[in-house]
């Protein structure tokens, strides 16, 4: 990311696929040096969200319910 000139200070992403896996969670945000939150969805919602920032509607989106970490 930082190759690319992108500066995160958070990641948002779905629980689903290898972000179900804790430590690949924990592996994910240490390897980045970003923190990471997670959304109770499914992958679909994910895709439909991209595409629509990369349609420019990304005004229309709204925030999900952040899962705590337990």
């Amino acid at each position: 990311m930082r190759e690319n000139n992108l500066h995160p200070t958070i990641i948002r992403i779905e629980k689903a696929n290898l972000f179900f896996e804790h430590v690949f969670i924990k592996s994910f945000a240490n390897e980045t040096g970003v923190a990471v939150e997670l959304y109770e969805n499914d992958g679909s919602l994910g895709a439909a969200l991209g595409a629509g920032v990369g349609a420019g509607f990304s005004n229309h989106i709204v925030k999900h319910t952040l899962i705590l970490d337990q």
